[in-house]
């Protein structure tokens, strides 16, 4: 494409299971089979089983080459109406003429009681709009895991039952959004900002946030919301107690697609 002068903004790779990929290059085979040479009718598994490894490697090179302007589409077990909304939402919401300047930065936040329906909504919103799924836990988790000094030091407030230091968690969060992914796709933060100091930080490690997402009956700390709503208060978005996960992710759709 590079050598005719094509440069595609994007590109949208509709990915499917390799049974999938076989079964479609065997119907492409049929299509074009009266015009094939005897001798490839003859071989035609081999053919149809190169044209699917062929597909694949190229949809390979396609993600290494353009690994910051491609977006995914689940197709496996999705009907073709499913397929062209998931394209529709990419287009209007990711590529379009009107996506936003910059990619979207949602943290989504709510106490102990919230905390399953939290990272569920992150997740779904991650594949839904193809950005990058951070979770504070997780980074936390994988330090401890890994030994690291700031695991140890995370470790020593889990086993004193005392919460993790700001500064920890700041570090941790800011050295992960700066990463490029985060950086080109915009991402979904949860649980993260915990405490008034993180609130604070918010400013410090450069993130600006594009909505934020307050899951409603949660014990979170009433000066945590009331510092999201004083110092963001257009971008804040609240949820009722009584709305279940997929409630709380359309609702946020709905949000996003018409802000």
């Amino acid at each position: 494409m590079q050598r005719a002068g094509i440069f595609p903004d994007a590109f949208i790779i509709l990915n499917m299971e390799e049974g999938k990929i076989h079964f479609h290059c065997e119907e492409k085979f049929k299509t074009y089979e009266k015009t094939l040479d005897k001798a490839i009718i003859n071989d035609r598994t081999k053919h149809i089983a190169n044209h699917a490894i062929e597909y694949s490697l190229n949809i390979k090179q396609i993600k290494e080459i353009y690994a910051n302007n491609y977006f995914e589409i689940d197709c496996s077990n999705t009907g073709r109406e499913d397929i062209l909304e998931d394209m529709a939402r990419l287009l209007k919401f990711k590529i379009g003429n009107k996506r936003p300047k910059r990619p979207a930065s949602i943290l989504i936040v709510s106490g102990k009681d919230k905390k399953d329906q939290r990272t569920s909504v992150g997740r779904k919103l991650a594949k839904r709009y193809g950005f990058v799924y951070v979770s504070a836990k997780e980074l936390l988790n994988d330090q401890i895991a890994k030994n690291t000094e700031v695991g140890r030091l995370a470790l020593n407030n889990v086993r004193n039952h005392t919460p993790i230091e700001d500064t920890i968690m700041n570090g941790l969060i800011q050295s992960r959004l700066s990463q490029v992914d985060c950086q080109t796709q915009g991402f979904v933060l949860e649980g993260y900002p915990k405490s008034k100091g993180q609130v604070v930080a918010l400013k410090d490690i450069y993130i600006k946030p594009t909505l934020i997402v307050m899951l409603g009956g949660s014990d979170h700390s009433s000066d945590v919301n009331k510092e999201l709503n004083d110092k963001y208060q257009n971008v804040v978005l609240g949820t009722g107690a009584h709305l279940n996960d997929e409630q709380v992710f359309e609702k946020v759709c709905f949000q996003l697609e018409n802000n």
